[in-house]
């Protein structure tokens, strides 16, 4: 049976099997290792596990697996136990953490290999201790595993290159020779020799290498396994501890990035293409991972967005709000602002007149998106109830309401409401997303190509104008592309085809297509709000901005100064209802020290229904001069704030109102981007109130300001498009997922915020 190292990457070893000291058996009985980048621990073969915390305080947490061949290993001192007694694991399962509980000085594993049942040697020495093995020596005489030729792409120096690579147990290693000659002539030049005698390989870097013959050719190596190299490396004079090396065919074949890290030359590596990115020392060739060049790509979006002068012809028309003398009165105000009144099951004409003709004329002094509907179309609206109403000589409340919805259906707001009645033509302009979830596509020179096939077939053609090649992040926290649409929601979602080709062959795919839902589609309950941060990743849930929760809001705003030195910050505003934006631009100023101003276009909202500076007074003293202006709007040309901390926002199409004010005001920073679904789209207007109509006491709702948001389009019922489309049923999973693919954040700022997951999703 196969056997493993217990941690991945580079490791290193502390304390050898068998040297004597104070322990209590009088040596030391297993092998001390510590985990260099990667501190989860893996069993280092497959088995059951045994026991957990089963051997005694001085191990601390400590875990036994019980393996195939009858070995058992022992594994102390960890941090974090991930498994329970009877699981089984694999070679990729995750025991646990390195931690240093118990008797134990420092960070590290003790590992300790048992042939048979567990026994501790107490009073034995090691060699009348049969049972008790070098772990260590066991799993290099163990590790042994065929091979398959990698079909990676070696891209060095920003040209791509011909170099033999293999695959063992999914990682891709390098014959050193090979290495050598492909870095020859750079500044990350190395030579590389052989001391028989030492049985020790020399690697000395700076050294121009000396060709020995059949360097970079290609083709398989005659031996079918691959097997730990027993030979010693030694780099510019000194032992070179935790490279992972192989012997195949009797040449040493190394892990790419082990050796980059030893020698000083840089690899990356790209999911998407498979490709490996080698730069030597002081190369000016540039290469980006998938989430690097989107996040490049965003930043320099929002900076044209930000630079490009925005004219305000043309906008005046909308931003009326007739300051002078109205036909309106105060008595029929106070009336309005009586919500208690619950009016007539049955209206006279005259007396549902009387409704109809206050209702217009209070649309018309203070409905914020008045003109931009028309005052045409308002009149029309009026003038044709007012002529069906002809025909009534009593009216019922709910033939009333009907009657006004009815004809009201232009509408296209996302806080107007008749009679709780929401969005006359709000929902039936809604875009409803439909995405591809078959598979992902990844994106070269030559265009978008399929993901998982062993050959590149390109996408060209969909027979549905409607679809478009877009930013994708799978549940595994890959960045890719995924086709997707908006459709109303009365349209037909019948399956479509695309056109794939591969030089001169074509083929043809049959799509289905999958609706994207809201977070909370299914009504499900969660927490309104969650701060957690740790290991310099931060995560906040927040589902309103309510001054009904003013202590909760508070603490909002005040975790953007706790922010400033954060690594990571997720925010997840998915299903966020709204509330006031107020709380978002203060939590953004007290994270970056400044007003976040997005370009917009926004009406005073003080109208004949409704005194904004009174309205301010009345909420206390600091508020009392507070937007006391005499303008009819204000125009803001947005400004761009300095952010190096990645923020990752993620929304859904329940995210509206103040719910998406918080990607208005983020997308004011560098390096934030916008993760899930679509939003809303509910800003058209702000500063909603309800009135209540004094005969029918139909209640209605409406906002007094008009806000026009450039890079929106003022489209509601569609809201913002994400920068990268996630379902967002699982996006924050994918999130994390992403963290650590791209090497974001911490390990452990990851498991920390996993942990906390049942906690924040469910309430």
């Amino acid at each position: 049976m196969r056997y493993q190292y217990p941690f991945r990457g580079k490791m290193r070893v502390t304390c050898v099997y068998g040297k004597p000291g104070k322990w209590s058996a009088g040596w030391h009985i297993g092998s001390d290792i510590v985990g260099g980048d990667n501190k989860t621990i893996y069993p280092i073969a497959e088995g059951v596990v045994e026991s957990i915390n089963a051997h005694g305080k001085a191990y601390g947490n400590h875990v036994c697996v019980k393996h195939p061949d009858g070995n058992v290993s022992l594994y102390a001192h960890m941090s974090k136990v991930s498994v329970t007694v009877g699981q089984s694991v694999g070679l990729d399962t995750p025991l646990g953490l390195m931690g240093a509980t118990g008797n134990a000085n420092g960070a590290h594993l003790h590992l300790e290999l048992h042939q048979g049942a567990y026994k501790y040697p107490r009073g034995y020495k090691p060699k009348t201790a049969p049972w008790l093995l070098d772990p260590v020596a066991w799993i290099e005489d163990h590790i042994k595993g065929d091979y398959q030729v990698s079909k990676l792409t070696i891209i060095k120096d920003g040209q791509p290159v011909e170099v033999n690579a293999v695959n063992i147990d999914g990682s891709n290693y390098f014959k050193l020779r090979d290495l050598a000659q492909l870095l020859s002539k750079t500044d990350s030049r190395f030579s590389v020799s052989f001391d028989e005698q030492s049985n020790a390989v020399t690697v000395v870097s700076g050294k121009e290498y000396t060709p020995v013959g059949g360097e970079l050719a290609r083709g398989r190596d005659q031996s079918k396994t691959a097997v730990v190299s027993k030979q010693s490396v030694l780099i510019d004079g000194k032992a070179a501890d935790g490279l992972s090396v192989y012997n195949i065919g009797g040449n040493n074949y190394f892990k790419l990035r082990d050796l980059g890290d030893a020698l000083g030359f840089t690899v990356d590596y790209d999911a998407d293409s498979n490709t490996a990115i080698v730069l030597s020392k002081g190369s000016t060739a540039v290469y980006q991972n998938a989430f690097e060049k989107l996040l490049k790509d965003v930043n320099e979006k929002r900076r044209a967005d930000m630079a490009r002068e925005e004219s305000f012809d043309g906008f005046e028309a909308y931003l009326q709000h007739h300051r002078g003398e109205v036909e309106i009165t105060q008595a029929e105000i106070d009336s309005l602002k009586n919500l208690n009144n619950p009016g007539k099951a049955v209206l006279t004409r005259a007396e549902a007149l009387e409704d109809v003709d206050l209702f217009f004329r209070a649309l018309h002094y203070s409905y914020g998106a008045y003109y931009y509907f028309g005052e045409e179309t308002f009149q029309k609206a009026e003038d044709a109830i007012r002529a069906e109403l002809a025909s009534y000589q009593t009216i019922k409340w709910d033939q009333l309401v009907s009657l006004i919805y009815s004809h009201l259906l232009f509408v296209r707001d996302g806080h107007f409401s008749i009679a709780g009645r929401y969005e006359p033509a709000f929902e039936k302009s809604v875009q409803y997303l439909y995405y591809y979830s078959g598979q992902s596509f990844g994106k070269d020179e030559s265009g978008y190509y399929l993901l998982g096939e062993n050959e590149k077939w390109y996408y060209t053609s969909c027979g549905n104008a409607n679809v478009e090649m877009q930013p994708y992040l799978e549940k595994s926290g890959r960045v890719c592309y995924s086709l997707r649409q908006f459709c109303p929601a009365t349209a037909a979602h019948t399956a479509d085809s695309i056109t794939l080709t591969k030089g001169a062959e074509t083929k043809t795919v049959s799509v289905t297509w999958s609706l994207s839902q809201s977070y909370l589609e299914d009504g499900s309950q969660v927490p309104d709000y969650h701060y957690l941060k740790s290991n310099g990743i931060a995560l906040i849930t927040i589902r309103r901005f309510d001054w009904n929760y003013e202590e909760t809001m508070d603490e909002f705003v005040r975790t953007g100064s706790d922010l400033k030195n954060a690594k990571l910050i997720i925010i997840d505003a998915r299903s966020n209802s709204g509330g006031d934006e107020d709380f978002i631009k203060n939590w953004l100023k007290s994270y970056t020290g400044e007003e976040p101003e997005q370009k917009t276009i926004i009406s005073n909202w003080g109208t004949a229904m409704f005194d904004r500076t009174q309205a301010y007074a009345d909420l206390g003293e600091e508020f009392a001069a507070f937007r006391t202006g005499d303008k009819d709007y204000e125009l803001f040309q947005g400004k761009l704030l300095e952010n190096s901390t990645p923020i990752l926002l993620l929304t859904d199409s329940m995210s509206g109102s103040a719910g998406e004010s918080i990607v208005t005001y983020c997308r004011t920073l560098d390096n934030c981007l916008v993760i899930g679904g679509p939003t809303r789209g509910a800003q058209l207007v702000g500063n909603v109130r309800g009135w209540t109509l004094p005969n029918s006491g139909i209640g209605f709702q409406f906002g007094q300001s008009f806000h026009f948001i450039y890079n929106m389009e003022n489209v509601d019922g569609k809201g913002y498009e994400s920068d990268l489309w996630c379902d967002p049923k699982t996006s924050l999973q994918a999130v994390l997922s992403m963290v650590e693919r791209y090497d974001l954040g911490s390990d452990e700022g990851v498991a920390a915020l996993r942990a906390q997951l049942p906690n924040i999703l469910t309430k």
